[in-house]
């Protein structure tokens, strides 16, 4: 495994690059910044390898508190198991008392083609990635959750992007402390911009350029501002190693709604698409075929299973308007939004237009008193739109989707629901953070080209799988933990292919009784020695 000094040095170095191509120049040691860069950073934790004692890192989810666990690196991955006694099989339960032994998570997972990887965990095919999770296809990543396809980001959650710092992105170029900005570059503390470039605290704009609080400036003036800005950010994050978030900034003031609603109340009235589930029922119904060989009906009767480690929202409210507007509380910074700021999405693009700084609060804007001059104009949307979308429903954050429902972050997919960060994928229900090339699968997690598999975690390149943990390249497994390229495998050991039928065949229609009757399956993937008593 790369040591520390290997993927901290390096990361050390292209701190210190992004330091200069954001803000001008260096302001220190990327590890002294810490605690500002990861504020915003999904919570990762540890636990010690039941090997060596070693301190592996886990993400957040449910995992069973008195799991064993191992580091990603100790584990044998040819190592050969006994086969079990499947006579002596009869249920799910006493399968799962046969293959106790072998059941262990592994930390610090790193899969695929990866290296120089420190204090990460669910890194596929990444290199150099420094107290981070789920990082998919990067590099130079530190203090980051929810990338892919990015290179050079400190304190990010960004799909295709580069150099940012704190920033949340979806394919773009040089921001720093941004949230929910798309297909724009050089963008400063603001958030809700799309198609734009050279902005500083701003707020809701389309397709706009050389912007400070709102107001375009002739190029020459905003440089001018900029060089000023940036000189003032610089000196502070040098002293204090932070700067105040954008939020933080936004909620210093006590807003004064009387302009925001004048210029809502007047905004044109959104077309409302038509919404049709039918076609997210018949994925289900496909999906359900597919991976338990029977059709479960309708999906409101699996709800809670579906979201049981999956995507929640909760409700805030338009300042505006009062109109419901919904918040993932477990994406970027969402949560974090002020919720006395929040709009939906049509008069957060009205008051985007609309509301301004006058030229000379613009001039004289810094840090110390960005609160009071940005009061007017700093307004949240929770909701995110970019590209072509169509039939989403109940999805606030859609990138070229179709016909997805209840999904949080779904990226140029479709058919999926009740699902977070679905990328490149159609056909998951249940799912978290799967979404990068797979398809029919019931509730798995962290991985990467699932196919047909139901409860996989941390799994790439698997297809066919039940109930698995850290698997690579495998197919037709049932309970397999820390192994790569088995098939017909059951605990970890390989079996014929008439011999793990029978017991597959057994494991889904027990399965499939239980969500006919209940609406869900006691067990997960997370914790799967815990007993079935009050789950559901």
């Amino acid at each position: 495994m790369p040591t520390k000094f290997q993927a901290y040095g390096e990361l050390n170095r292209k701190w210190k690059s992004a330091c200069k191509v954001l803000l001008g120049g260096e302001v220190g040691e990327l590890d002294d910044f810490s605690a500002w860069l990861k504020e915003f950073k999904k919570e990762s934790h540890s636990s010690k390898s039941s090997l060596s004692g070693k301190e592996t890192v886990y993400g957040d989810l449910p995992y069973a508190k008195n799991s064993k666990w191992v580091s990603f690196e100790e584990i044998a991955f040819d190592k050969k198991y006994p086969q079990l006694d499947i006579n002596q099989i009869k249920d799910f339960d006493s399968l799962l008392q046969a293959v106790s032994e072998r059941v262990c998570y592994a930390g610090n997972i790193i899969l695929g083609n990866s290296d120089f990887v420190d204090k990460s965990t669910y890194v596929i095919d990444s290199y150099y990635v420094y107290n981070s999770e789920q990082v998919f296809e990067s590099k130079y990543v530190a203090y980051t959750t929810h990338c892919v396809y990015s290179d050079c980001l400190f304190g990010c959650q960004c799909t295709s992007c580069n150099f940012g710092i704190r920033a949340n992105n979806y394919m773009c170029n040089r921001n720093f402390e941004v949230s929910k900005i798309d297909c724009s570059g050089d963008i400063y503390f603001s958030h809700g911009l799309s198609g734009c470039a050279d902005c500083m605290f701003s707020f809701n704009l389309k397709n706009r350029r050389n912007c400070i609080g709102n107001l375009t400036l002739p190029r020459e003036k905003y440089l001018s501002i900029k060089a000023k800005l940036l000189e003032d950010m610089r000196g502070e994050l040098e002293r204090k190693k932070r700067l105040p978030s954008l939020e933080q900034i936004a909620s210093a003031a006590k807003p004064d709604y009387s302009e925001v609603r004048r210029t809502c109340a007047s905004k044109p009235i959104a077309r409302q698409e038509k919404q049709d589930t039918s076609h997210i029922e018949t994925a289900f119904l496909e999906t359900g075929k597919i991976v338990l060989g029977q059709s479960l009906g309708k999906m409101a009767k699996y709800d809670d299973w579906l979201f049981r480690s999956a995507a929640r929202f909760e409700q805030g409210k338009s300042c505006a308007s009062g109109e419901n507007v919904p918040i993932s509380t477990g994406y970027a910074l969402f949560a974090f939004f002020p919720r006395d700021r929040l709009l939906t999405l049509p008069e957060a693009d009205a008051a985007g237009e609309a509301l301004k700084l006058p030229e000379a609060d613009a001039e004289r804007l810094g840090i110390g008193n960005a609160s009071q001059l940005i009061s007017k104009i700093a307004y949240f949307c929770p909701v995110w739109q970019v590209g072509n979308n169509s039939n989403n429903i109940d999805c606030p954050t859609s990138m070229d989707s179709a016909n997805c429902c209840k999904c949080e972050i779904n990226i140029k997919s479709k058919s999926c629901s009740h699902c977070f960060w679905p990328r490149n994928s159609e056909h998951l229900f249940g799912c978290y953070a799967t979404g990068l090339s797979s398809s029919f699968c019931l509730k798995c997690y962290y991985s990467k080209n699932l196919s047909r598999c139901l409860e996989v975690d941390s799994g790439r390149n698997c297809a066919d799988c039940y109930f698995c943990h850290n698997c690579e390249n495998c197919q037709d497994c049932i309970l397999c933990f820390n192994v790569k390229n088995r098939r017909y495998a059951i605990g970890n050991a390989e079996f014929p292919r008439e011999e793990y039928l029978r017991m597959k065949q057994m494991l889904l229609g027990e399965i499939g009784q239980s969500l006919e009757k209940t609406g869900g399956f006691p067990q997960s993937v997370f914790a799967l020695l815990e007993g079935r008593k009050n789950k559901k």
